[in-house]
């Protein structure tokens, strides 16, 4: 299982990002990680698949872990995934006598990528046969990688982006994946295959190809194609290719002049006091307002987690906190007190909120039978100009008990 410490700037994650643009390598002080419900819920199916759901299976160290927050759907996607990753098992297992599993294994990419750089590769199949050669070795040996994703982006296990001279090409963050494995095990069996495979239920995308010549072309696609950008941005000579795509995923997109003179430039546009007609709304608002959105979230995220963790003070705005809403405790004895006293009603495929209950039950009722075993959930907090901040938590219970 991985350990705790973060991915290093220019880790297998990030590298197609950085060839992409070289300025988006995270500057110190500058860059933030950010994140949203969507981002959170993917975050944990991915632990879940990884930690619990295959651990388990393969009868490794498992970790059991929370799921409460999870949908149905999303619960049902890491289903979908882990089946994805045992059908490939199964199909390596008929072709190899043994297979070690390998899951958020750390892989250590220094052979190829600035010093010190590392990864964390969800799922990896060691493969080779059941006995060695004359020579002691296990030839013929295969390394298969598996990267779980539960975004909707759709993933390629290609990079048409950048193929080499030949036209070949790999997701460098496979790719990054498979060398760092290969140059661990190279020595212990020897690794002339490779296979590769993106499993993202989400959007039923399942890229993956095999290459037997792996040694050769996936470590030449690393030093000839990955290496060079990544070197380029990291010794002070970046690329700089801003895109309204791309720059969407960018650790230093709150700090980059690109971004914020499309922001302005926007914002410029809206001010015109005429109207806008279709034309300019289908080729100037359209193409650029959910990008823009996006990074406006961005920027108001990034200050949020600064004014939460460090206290700062952005002029002319300040922290507001939003509604609290009222939890269970205890949503199994919730359900047996309504029942208990007549109200079928409480109970459809799930229990009833406490708002649509005291709905139904009467605000008396409510508070009488269900009133001891009702909580607060804290609610988010906002960043908002000073004269629309609202109170605290305190005051909104305060004023709910009126």
């Amino acid at each position: 299982m991985a350990d705790p410490i973060k991915h290093c700037p220019w880790s297998s994650s990030y590298l197609l990002q950085i060839m992409r643009c070289g300025n988006s390598i995270a500057k110190d002080g500058l860059a933030i990680e950010d994140t949203n419900e969507a981002a959170e819920h993917g975050t944990l199916q991915h632990a879940y698949l990884i930690n619990d759901k295959l651990a388990k299976h393969f009868g490794l160290e498992s970790i059991d872990v929370d799921i409460t927050e999870l949908s149905q759907d999303e619960i049902y996607e890491v289903e979908v995934a882990k089946q994805r990753v045992l059908a490939i098992f199964s199909y390596l297992r008929k072709k190899y006598a043994r297979i070690e599993v390998v899951l958020e294994k750390k892989v250590i990419l220094d052979a190829y990528l600035p010093n010190p750089c590392w990864g964390y590769v969800d799922i990896a199949f060691i493969c080779h046969r059941a006995k060695p050669n004359k020579n002691g070795i296990y030839d013929k040996s295969m390394i298969y990688v598996i990267d779980a994703k539960f975004g909707r982006l759709p993933v390629s296990a290609f990079c048409e982006e950048f193929p080499n001279e030949d036209g070949y090409s790999i997701n460098p963050q496979l790719c990054s994946y498979w060398c760092g494995l290969f140059d661990e095990y190279k020595d212990q069996y020897q690794i002339t295959r490779g296979g590769v495979a993106i499993i993202q239920p989400k959007i039923n995308n399942y890229p993956s190809f095999q290459d037997c010549h792996a040694d050769i072309h996936f470590t030449r696609y690393m030093r000839e194609v990955i290496a060079p950008k990544v070197y380029e941005a990291v010794e002070g000579n970046p690329s700089y290719s801003p895109s309204t795509s791309h720059c969407l995923h960018c650790k230093n997109k709150i700090h980059c002049k690109y971004n914020i003179a499309q922001l302005i430039a926007f914002n410029e546009l809206m001010d015109k006091p005429e109207m806008l007609d279709d034309s300019v709304i289908e080729d100037l608002v359209l193409p650029f307002a959910n990008n823009l959105k996006k990074l406006c979230d961005s920027v108001l995220n990034y200050c949020l987690k600064r004014a939460e963790d460090e206290g700062k003070k952005w002029k002319g705005f300040a922290l507001s906190t939003g509604r609290p809403t009222r939890v269970y405790t205890d949503e199994s004895e919730a359900r047996r007190i309504a029942l208990e006293h007549g109200y079928k009603d409480f109970v459809v495929e799930s229990i009833l909120s406490p708002a649509q209950a005291e709905k139904l039950l009467g605000k008396t009722a409510f508070k009488e039978l269900l009133g001891n075993i009702v909580t607060y959930k804290q609610g988010k907090n906002t960043l908002v100009p000073e004269a629309e901040a609202k109170g605290t938590t305190k005051n909104f219970i305060n004023q709910e008990n009126k």
